[in-house]
């Protein structure tokens, strides 16, 4: 085939050469704009090897139950991130177009095209009244956006790094946003004022949660410790220290007393009080890629890249493992793996995405449910209406699709 130069990245016969040198390494010890634009280069172009995103004149959509498909016409690039509003009447999709769209539920109408940043979209959040929609981008900004009529707000400077993710505190006064900068920002909902910047992390910051009382964030990233912060003094409360692996998901259980994440091949268990090590949860192969609760705290699902196992969170025993398809990345062969995970509002279902294809487990028995096909690329989100009646998957094929979940 020959040597196909991308950015830093290139094909030859057939095998991805990343020429990055130490780059990869040293993102975790800097925040240098060269050394993340040149990595973000080789996961580009990695990625779209491996999964090439269709047109939209060439999408075969294969339908089983979808409510909707919202197609290409809205975006033009992969979706990295969508959100029900609070009252599930609409959605808001944030892609590696630079765009957010809005979209009506009901009718899979787009009612807006939020356009303002200036590189792709990591993270979409709606305030929990519903009425301001936040969004987090490679361009290091923040942008608060009006969830009715589609205004920009304010934009939120501060990061030297990717924003990677973002999300409201309990009670909608406070943002918080974590960085590849190695640092999490504590923002003024109403005013956009920047009101602490943490600092405590080596590494880019991945995953951001608050507790349920909203006293309490935990990031985790790149580097060897799930940091608690006191979101009213933005000092740390405790640094749980860890294996040398990157931390992709943090999730508290809902009465905010346990914190879980995920390492290789496992998830912990701690104690938010104490720092105690709980447990440790071992089944995976790879990173755990995600982790959440149950909503009355009694089961963790967890998701690395061939399966998703269920547990036990007052014994630690494994209760179901649901296997997910095995990758096989060689050349231009793949097969299947999850991306995404989420637990209905009831905690009955679980809804995860293989390649094009989206799966519902009995969350008690561990059956399949059903296997819906409608993406023709692997999912990257997963999110169920306030009510549980509709999920919406979003995927590298540029499309978003809500299924019914009855």
């Amino acid at each position: 085939m020959g040597s196909q130069a991308v950015a830093d990245c290139y094909l030859q016969e057939g095998v991805i050469v990343m020429s990055c040198g130490h780059r990869f390494l040293h993102l975790a010890r800097s925040s240098g704009g060269a050394s993340q634009t040149a990595f973000r280069r080789c996961l580009t172009a990695l990625r779209r090897f491996l999964f090439p995103l269709s047109r939209a004149e060439n999408y075969p959509v294969m339908q089983d139950h979808p409510v909707l498909v919202l197609h290409n016409t809205g975006h033009s690039d992969l979706v990295n991130s969508i959100a029900f509003s609070p009252d599930g009447k609409t959605i808001a999709s944030g892609s590696e177009d630079r765009t957010i769209i809005l979209w009506d539920t009901s009718t899979g109408e787009m009612l807006q095209q939020l356009i303002g940043h200036t590189d792709l979209v990591n993270s979409v959040a709606f305030s929990p009244d519903g009425k301001t929609i936040a969004s987090g981008s490679h361009d290091h900004t923040i942008i608060l956006w009006d969830a009715s009529t589609g205004e920009m707000l304010r934009r939120l400077k501060g990061h030297t790094g990717f924003v990677a993710s973002v999300a409201f505190s309990p009670n909608g006064k406070i943002i918080a946003s974590g960085s590849w900068d190695s640092t999490i920002i504590l923002w003024d909902a109403s005013s956009g004022e920047m009101l602490q910047q943490l600092k405590g992390h080596i590494g880019p910051v991945n995953s951001i949660a608050f507790s349920p009382d909203g006293k309490t964030i935990a990031s985790g990233g790149w580097d060897i410790a799930i940091i608690l912060w006191d979101v009213s003094t933005g000092k740390i409360r405790r640094k749980l220290k860890r294996d040398i692996h990157i931390v992709e998901s943090v999730d508290f259980s809902p009465d905010g007393k346990i914190i879980a994440w995920g390492d290789w091949n496992r998830i912990i268990l701690q104690d938010i009080s104490t720092g105690k090590t709980l447990r440790k949860l071992g089944g995976h192969i790879g990173y755990v890629k995600s982790v959440a609760f149950s909503p009355d705290g009694k089961t963790i699902a967890s998701r690395a890249l061939f399966s998703i196992i269920l547990w036990d969170t007052s014994t630690g025993k494994m209760r179901r493992k649901l296997k997910a398809g095995i990758v096989q990345m060689l050349r231009w062969k793949y097969g299947g793996f999850v991306e995404g995970v989420a637990f209905s509002p009831d905690g009955k279902t679980i809804a995860s995405g293989d390649m094009g294809m989206f799966i519902l487990w009995d969350a008690s028995t561990g059956k399949v449910l059903r296997e819906l096909k409608g993406h023709t690329k692997h999912m990257y989100s997963i999110a169920f209406s306030p009510d549980g009646k509709i999920i919406a998957s979003g995927s590298m094929d540029g499309t978003i699709i809500l299924w019914d979940a009855s």
